[in-house]
C-alpha cells in the first residue's frame, strides 16, 4: 500500500538579484547583533562543546555508517568518527579566536572584517546559493524547497500539505505519513534536510551525472532507512524501490526529489 508519493520540484530561482540584496542587506545590518547572539550562545568552552561539538559528534556516526575502508588510508567509519570527536573537541579556541577577529572593531568600523567578507561574498551568492543552494531549500521569497518539503512530508508534519508549490510539486498518491519512530521526527528533519540539501546541490553541480546521483541516492535512502520505526512494516527504503527517496531527472518535470512510502 503507498501512503504518499510526492515529486518536489528544483524551479529556478526567480528572483536571485532581489534574494541576494535582501540576504546581503540583513546580513551588513545585523553583524554585531549576529556576533552578540554567537557570544551569549556560546560564551565558554563548556558550552562550545555541549552546543557544538557533542551535538556534532552525536549525530556523525549516521552520516558516515556504512562507509567502508578506505583502502588508501585503511580508516573505518569509527577511525573517522573518532578522529571527528577528538579534532572537535580542541577545537574552541582556534573557532572563538576567528570568529573575534572577525567581528572586531577596524578602523572605526564594527565587524568590519566580516562586513567585508559579505561584501565579497555578494557574486558568489547569486552564482552559486541562489543558482544551487535556494533550488534545494527554497526562500522567504520563493517558498521553502524539496529538502525542506520532503522530512516535513516523511514525519507528518502539520505544516506538510501546506508547502506544496503549485506547478512545481506533484502529490501522486497518499498524505503525509511519519515514518520514524516516537521522538525521533525532529532528529530525522534535521539530519534529512542537511543531507538532502547538500545531495541536491551537489546533484545540480555534476549535472545530474548518473553515476553521482546514483552514489547520492543510495546515502539519502541509507539514512531515511535507518530512522523508519520497524514497527510500521515498511518496504525498506532503496534507490527505485517501493519506498525510496531519489534525486531524478523526470521527462516530464524535470529535476525533482521523488520520495515514496510503501507499507507492505
Amino acid at each position: 500500500m503507498i501512503r504518499l508519493h510526492v515529486k518536489l520540484g528544483f524551479p529556478l530561482a526567480t528572483t536571485p538579484q532581489r534574494s541576494k540584496n535582501q540576504w546581503k542587506e540583513a546580513l551588513l545590518l545585523n553583524a554585531q547583533r549576529i556576533n552578540e547572539k554567537r557570544v551569549l550562545a556560546v560564551p565558554d568552552e563548556g558550552k562550545f562543546a555541549e552546543r557544538i561539538a557533542d551535538f556534532s559528534s552525536a549525530r556523525y556516526p549516521d552520516v558516515i555508517s556504512g562507509i567502508t575502508p578506505d583502502p588508501r588510508t585503511g580508516l573505518t567509519s569509527k577511525m573517522i568518527y573518532d578522529n571527528q570527536r577528538s579534532n572537535l573537541s580542541r577545537s574552541y579556541l582556534k573557532w572563538t579566536t576567528k570568529l573575534d577577529r572577525m567581528f572586531e572593531t577596524v578602523n572605526g568600523v564594527v565587524a568590519k572584517r566580516f562586513k567585508d567578507v559579505v561584501e565579497a561574498a555578494e557574486t558568489l551568492f547569486g552564482d552559486g546559493v541562489a543558482a544551487r543552494t535556494l533550488r534545494a531549500v527554497g526562500s522567504k521569497i520563493e517558498g521553502v524547497g524539496a529538502a525542506v518539503i520532503a522530512p516535513f512530508w516523511l514525519t507528518d508534519h502539520p505544516k506538510a500539505e501546506s508547502l506544496i508549490r503549485k506547478g512545481t510539486d506533484k502529490v501522486i498518491d497518499g498524505a503525509p505519513y511519519n515514518i520514524t519512530p516516537a521522538g525521533y521526527q525532529n532528529a530525522f528533519v534535521a539530519m534529512l534536510t542537511h543531507t538532502l540539501t547538500m545531495s541536491m546541490i551537489q546533484a545540480l553541480k555534476s549535472n545530474m551525472d548518473a553515476t553521482v546521483v546514483a552514489d547520492l541516492n543510495t546515502r539519502l535512502n541509507h539514512l531515511c532507512q535507518r530512522m523508519v520505526d520497524p514497527g510500521l512494516g515498511l518496504t525498506p527504503f532503496a534507490t527505485g524501490g517501493l519506498s525510496h527517496c531519489d534525486i531524478v531527472d523526470d521527462p516530464a518535470l524535470g529535476e525533482v526529489l521523488d520520495v515514496q512510502v510503501d507499507q507492505i
